[in-house]
């Protein structure tokens, strides 16, 4: 493939993923002046989980510009986690203001292809190049430092780009991970997550009407519910997969057996509609055994991921984001 005009075939910081994770940290370094590439191998918007901010996500959103896209968005706004036993007792909510002060106190429930979207264009404000609907082939080493990637666009034939940095950034997929024989399971923490999303759920009075409800259910498994915008909730279970799947391994008949059989939740959706398909992962967790190395570093998801029951994803995402950034520069 021929290199295109105005492209420079070498940058300082290529980074594979264009998720909150990898816009944030190329945000950062391209404001230091460092040349920073984006390569995402779906295009925007997309759809993706994880949707709940916790309030240490403030700092990072706070340097990243966002804060104030944030508080003109329709994203609910999040005060609380509230616990609901098996038999439907509820646990006071917690309130973030009770240990954190001042507007830092309080977080959102972001709709994520508009969320991921709002990260990707604050990147290409910040003047980093960004090319959707591309691939990373492979990740480029000599003598043990990595030194550029091989990525192609649809059908064109794979192209180097020289790099001094890359940064894994590609969630799930693990780029790095995977091709240097790095990830591994947790062990001790096998669990499986199903979800889809309804319109027209129940939700609470006033500040509580944003919050996360966990609801808990057998064998140290829970369901989480989290309200979004027009009416939407996110709905999702996690489990072990011996309990999820000991009747059947299909994601959507296991789903609405569980969700029939988690009463509290039940209440809750008594009046709502399904208006998505059920998703699911059966294998949440793993790590890598090394994260960083000559020339390249890894950073949210593509590090590691664990029980979201915290909903620490996006937090870990942005927080390694930041500290990266400052490591590379």
């Amino acid at each position: 493939m021929i290199q295109q005009p105005n492209r420079p075939s070498s940058y300082d910081v290529i980074v594979i993923g264009g998720g909150p994770a990898g816009t944030a940290l190329a945000t950062f370094l391209q404001r230091q002046g460092h040349t920073c590439l984006v390569l995402n191998d779906s295009t925007f918007p997309r759809y993706h989980i994880g949707e709940s901010l916790i309030p240490h996500t403030y700092g990072t959103l706070d340097r990243l510009g966002l804060l104030p896209q944030l508080r003109a968005s329709h994203f609910p706004v999040k005060h609380s986690v509230r616990f609901v036993s098996p038999s439907g007792e509820e646990a006071d909510p917690f309130y973030f203001s009770e240990t954190v002060e001042g507007d830092r106190a309080r977080t959102w429930q972001v709709e994520r292809s508009e969320f991921d979207q709002m990260c990707l264009d604050n990147a290409l404000q910040a003047g980093v190049e960004v090319r959707m609907g591309t691939s990373v082939h492979e990740v480029l080493f000599e003598n043990g430092q990595a030194v550029g990637v091989t990525a192609h666009q649809g059908a064109e034939s794979p192209t180097e780009i020289r790099s001094k940095v890359v940064v894994d950034a590609s969630g799930r997929a693990t780029i790095i991970g995977k091709q240097l024989g790095l990830r591994e399971e947790v062990p001790n923490l096998q669990k499986s997550s199903i979800w889809s999303y309804y319109r027209g759920g129940r939700r609470l009075e006033g500040i509580d009407g944003g919050e996360t409800t966990v609801f808990m259910i057998k064998d140290r498994g829970w369901f989480w519910y989290i309200p979004l915008p027009d009416d939407i909730v996110s709905v999702g279970v996690v489990a072990a997969p011996e309990y999820l799947f000991d009747e059947s391994n299909d994601f959507e008949e296991v789903y609405r057996r569980e969700v029939a059989r988690c009463q509290p939740l039940g209440q809750r959706l008594e009046n709502a509609e399904q208006v998505d398909i059920v998703r699911g992962i059966r294998k949440l967790a793993y790590l890598n055994r090394q994260v960083a190395g000559d020339g390249w570093i890894m950073i949210g998801d593509a590090a590691g991921f664990l029980d979201p029951i915290y909903s620490s994803g996006l937090f870990l995402a942005l927080a390694s984001a930041e500290l990266a950034a400052n490591c590379v520069h």
